[in-house]
């Protein structure tokens, strides 16, 4: 199962699985639960190819997906047999094609870096309450809206070498453009 998936884009893929052979019947199937409550689960059955299992799931399907984070689990069964195979994560990410004007796709911590540098930007003093966007914040130096930046900051940096965008290094961290 790959790592992320735009709504309204095809979902298709070969899988093998040695001990369980889609020949010997074997069935596979997988269940992605989203992250956020009150989420429809969706159910994959795979076909047979031979031994190997295919999942195919058209671009309309995929479509009326949520988008969301989905944790996701693989088990095959057989004439009462069940069994784990895999699990995972799989992102889901909003059809590009048919967002609405003003759609901010920004992850929480790039909004929270964002906004916490506009706070620095706009820092005065005098004044120790800020409200950027929909956040309010209040600071009582600099120095705390440079704890907050750094840490936002670091949050961007983890997002970015999980998405394959950047490459840690000890305690480095190489981005890729």
């Amino acid at each position: 199962m790959q790592q992320e998936l735009i709504a309204g884009d095809s979902l298709n893929f070969l899988t093998t699985l040695p001990e369980y052979p889609a020949g010997a019947g074997w069935v596979l199937k997988y269940r992605l639960a989203p992250a956020t409550a009150g989420g429809t689960a969706i159910d994959l059955q795979a076909t047979a190819e031979g031994d190997a299992y295919r999942i195919a799931t058209a671009a309309a399907t995929t479509a009326t997906w949520s988008a969301d984070r989905h944790t996701w689990s693989a088990w095959v069964e057989k004439a009462g047999e069940v069994y784990t195979v895999d699990s995972g994560q799989i992102l889901i990410k909003p059809n590009p094609r048919t967002l609405a004007a003003g759609y901010d796709g920004r992850s929480l911590a790039h909004k929270a870096l964002d906004d916490a540098k506009a706070a620095l930007a706009a820092w005065k003093p005098t004044q120790r309450r800020y409200k950027v966007g929909e956040r309010e914040m209040e600071f009582s130096s600099t120095a705390d809206i440079i704890k907050l930046i750094t840490y936002w900051e670091q949050q961007v940096k983890a997002e970015d070498v999980l998405a394959g965008r950047a490459e840690k290094v000890g305690r480095r961290i190489y981005s890729r453009i």
